[in-house]
């Protein structure tokens, strides 16, 4: 199947992933090259159907920060295919010794990179 534009690309790829209904999807970066838009439908729709409604378990691979925090429940933090952290964005900042902050603040602490 061709598609005309990534937002149906990715659609159609979540699709063929669904046939045969499996309890957990893997997404390697589902909002990779989507306008804003269709980023923030895809993300509803992971969170709101897959998550939620269907009880699916999503594990989403990303370099988008902000959307790890908008989605993850348990998020781990890598650096050169190590671990550094793993746990809820609270056990995070503990683990990062920070009383607040966000999943970047805490990816900066335990990675030691700065942009």
């Amino acid at each position: 199947v061709q598609a005309s534009s990534s937002g149906i690309r990715q659609r159609i790829l979540i699709a063929r992933a669904l046939l045969h209904d499996p309890s957990v999807l893997l997404l390697d970066e589902p909002t990779k090259s989507l306008d804003p838009a269709s980023a923030q439908g895809l993300r509803a729709f992971i969170l709101e159907r897959l998550a939620r409604h269907l009880g699916k378990t999503v594990i989403i691979a990303t370099h988008n920060l902000a959307e790890a925090e908008a989605l993850g429940d348990e998020i781990a933090i890598m650096k050169q295919g190590w671990i550094c952290g793993c746990g809820t964005l609270d056990a995070l900042r503990g683990i990062a010794g920070l009383a607040t902050g966000t999943l970047e603040d805490v990816f900066h602490q335990l990675t030691k990179e700065r942009v």
